[in-house]
This record gives C-alpha cells, structure tokens and sequence, in this order.
C-alpha cells in the first residue's frame, strides 16, 4: 500500500498528459491556418490551466530550479522582461509597441504555463526507463500523439490540395477555409509558403534524426521506421507542390548533417543494411536537388544576382521593390536580377548595418526595418529582412535577440541528456527551426510564439528527475 502511494505521488494522472499532448497536437496542427484563433485560444488557455497544475505539482515535490538545464526557462523569463521594459523605456513608438504587446506579447507570455507544464508532465512520464509495460505504453502514446502534431500541418495541406484538385476538376467551389493561396496580405484566407516550410520541417526533421539513429545503430527496419519514412517523403512533397525553395534548402540540409553523422561509421564496419540505407538517402538528396534545380531555374543565377546585389550604393532598387518603377539591375550576363537572391542579399546586408546603428533594437516584432528603412532613406518601401533573427533583432536588439537565440541554443544542448525518441525534439525539431530562422522572414506572433513554446517544452523535458521518496 506504500509503495502504491508513493506510485501515485510520484507520477501524474496519464489522462491529464493525455490532455495536454492533445492540446499541443491540435494547437501545432492549426497554429499557421488563418481564422483559428478561437480554437488557439482554446488550446492556450485549457493547456495553460491544466500546466499551471502541473507546475504546481512539481514544485510541491521540491523541483529545483537552480539547475543548468532550467537556465533556457529563465533566459525565457528574461526576454519577458526585456519586452515589457523595450515598450516603457526604449521604444520609438510607444502607442503602436503597445498595441502589438495587448496583442501579440500577451499570448507568447501566456503560453509559458502550458508549454513549461507539458515538458515536465512528459519528463515525469519518461523519466526512468520503466519495467512496468503499462507505463511504457502510455510514454509510447504520448510520443505518438506529440509526433501526430508535428506533422498534422502536412495532413492537412495534403487534405487541402486534393479537395482543391476534386473542385477544380467537378467545377465546384470550395469554402475559403480549403483554399491554397498564397496571397496572404489581401487574402484573409490566405497563407505565405514560409509557413509551410516553419510548421512542416520539424516532423521532417524529428523522423531523420531518428532514421539516423536507428542506421547507426543497426535497428532500421521498415516494419519499424515506416511511418517516419512516409513523413519524410510527405513533407518533401508539400516543399515540392508548394514550390519552396527555402524548404528544399534546409531540408537538404538536414540531411546532409544526417549523411555526415551515419556515413563514416556505416561506410567503416557497417553491415550490408546499413549501407543500403545510407545509399537510399544519398539517391533521396540527389533527387530533391535535381527537382529543386528544375522548379527553381534561378539557383543558376544565384552567385552572379549576389554580386549585384552587394553593390548596395551603385544599384540602389533594393530599396523600392519596384513600387516606384525603377525596376531591376541585371547581372552579369545580361539578365535581370531574380528578385528572391537579390533581395535577400541586399536587406540582410542593410539590416546588419540597421542593427549595427541600432543595438537597442526599434521596438516592433515585424515592421522594425520598414520603420528604420523608412527614417533612413524616406522613399523607400520595405518591409522585413528575409532573416526571422535579423528582423527580431531590429525590433528588440541584441539583448532580445541574445535572450531568445540563447534560450533555444541551451535547450538544444541540453536536449542530448533526454531519452529517445523525446531527445529528437530538441537536437532536431528545436534545431530545425533554429536554422530556418536564419533566412526566413517569420519574425511574428504565431511564428515567435511557437519558438517560445517549443523552447520551453524541450526545457522542461530536460530538468533533472527528483529524487524518488525514500519511506
């Protein structure tokens, strides 16, 4: 009877991490969908309750919180501050920051109960590896539904692109909630490929991280590993359909870094299986690259577009995207400048030099370098970088940009102590995003918001285990 009571104190209801594995599923499935905010809301504010339970279980049983892998919370806690200080004291606009606080800044805070209570009711899940089966089985649960989640983005872009092919083809009109477009500034249905790209690429990521594992390990088997083969292909699929040139290129990446963890151990003393796979994968990024080549004929031009685009005084168009009718420079061959390697290279270089004049940073999550742009040069018509860091960092400075990159680098790290698969998302998932901010413009709420949440769910899968009770 002791021992059963202690069970009980030790662990948390199943049915309540049940829950909030499905609040994340449901919040991560819809979260970049337009007109969702009331079953996002829902999520945050039911997740939010059911973490603050959690948190306050954890510290009835005296979890510490002066231990290295809660440093990511607490740099978390920082940016917080640093925000709220950004809108009192450093802002250049103090009415508009505010508004973008009361709306913005108000649901990335209040998911800090959710995400921080859905790590640790996981870490107390899958703390000890277990002998008891029914333990293990519900950890299995959990990770499936998590896993579910991360990859209910592509479900549903897939769900959508076959109603849109059906409509078109029986000439009937589907709801605005069904339709793909990319014309998400007059378009309130509308939806940015780069959104793909953020919510998509963690599943693509979580299941190579695990592919590879299970290669070096000598353990692939596709009875085992099917259904992350499938995402694999699914994601690259929705990159390929959706023409993103950016997913494509980080998830060439990733598998890259894949081939150089697994290759020269497999190609060393690995058995014929082993090889086969790593052989497989190889072909699999030889294929993306020769179809991203065809679908993107502007990779050719992409060294010759730089050039110019460097000459940010000579060629100044950079500055107007054509809004006033000056056009574009042409390259070295004669040929006009493709916009996207332009563009990218001229404002990630402008913004450098902005954020260099301006360490404090202007105060907007989002139009921080229109707003700099805009007081350095008055005719220009701009708006973000192409970078999610650069233009952060433009809106709350080096001390924002250094809390929040500091945050996730600490969670990454310690992410490598977590049991597999759940250590997947942090080195993977959380990497992956990591990366895809470098060179994508996903500087706002949604986007912020869920690197804030996945910060803190990584963390809170990472903080040590409590002793067990000793009478």
């Amino acid at each position: 009877m002791t021992h059963m009571t202690h069970s009980a104190e030790r662990n948390l209801p199943p049915l309540l991490i049940s829950s909030l594995c499905w609040l994340f599923a449901v919040l991560f499935g819809v979260w970049m969908l337009p007109n969702t905010i009331f079953i996002r809301s829902t999520c945050l504010v039911i997740g939010g309750l059911l973490g603050l339970y959690v948190i306050a279980w954890q510290f009835k049983r005296g979890m510490s919180v002066f231990q290295v892998a809660a440093t990511p919370i607490l740099l978390i806690v920082l940016l917080y501050v640093w925000v709220t200080a950004h809108l009192l004291w450093f802002g250049a606009e103090p009415a508009l920051q505010l508004q973008e606080f009361s709306r913005s800044w108000k649901k990335i805070i209040f998911c800090f109960p959710f995400a921080l209570g859905l790590g640790l009711a996981l870490r107390n899940a899958i703390q000890k590896p277990s002998t008891n089966k029914s333990i293990d089985a519900y950890s299995n649960r959990y990770w499936r539904i998590i896993y579910l989640g991360l990859m209910l983005p592509t479900f549903i872009f897939f769900i959508k692109y076959a109603l849109n092919i059906w409509a078109t083809t029986q000439h009937i009109e589907l709801s605005p909630f069904l339709t793909l477009s990319e014309d998400y500034l007059y378009n309130r249905f509308g939806m940015s490929k780069a959104w793909y790209v953020f919510f998509c690429l963690p599943g693509f990521a979580v299941a190579l991280g695990i592919l590879t594992q299970a290669i070096l390990s000598n353990h692939f088997s596709l009875k085992s590993h099917w259904v992350y083969l499938l995402s694999i292909i699914a994601v690259l699929l929705t990159f390929y359909l959706q023409a993103v040139r950016n997913g494509m290129i980080y998830a060439g990446v990733l598998i890259v870094i894949a081939m150089v963890m697994a290759g020269g151990s497999v190609l060393r003393s690995g058995s014929r299986k082993q090889v086969t796979a790593l052989i497989a994968i190889s072909w699999i990024l030889a294929a993306m690259v020769a179809a991203s080549v065809h679908k993107h004929p502007q990779w050719k031009m992409m060294f010759a577009d730089a050039k110019v685009a460097v000459q940010l005084d000579q060629f100044d168009h950079w500055k107007y995207q054509n809004h006033l009718g000056k056009g574009y420079p042409v390259n070295e061959y004669g040929q006009t400048v493709n916009l996207s390697n332009y563009e990218r290279v001229a404002w990630g270089l402008v913004g450098t030099q902005l954020l260099i004049e301006n360490p404090q940073g202007y105060g907007l999550m989002s139009l921080s370098f229109d707003r700099l742009t805009k007081a350095k040069w008055p005719d220009s018509f701009l708006s973000m970088t192409h970078s999610g860091w650069l233009d952060f960092a433009l809106g709350y400075g080096m001390p924002g940009l250094g809390l929040l990159v500091g945050a996730l680098l600490l969670a990454w790290h310690n992410s490598k102590k977590i049991i597999a698969p759940w250590s997947y998302l942090g080195r993977w998932g959380l990497g992956s995003i990591g990366l895809l901010m470098i060179t994508t413009e996903l500087s706002s709420e949604i986007f912020i918001n869920a690197i804030v949440f996945m910060v803190l769910l990584v963390a809170g899968l990472s903080l040590k285990a409590d002793p067990l009770p000793t009478n």
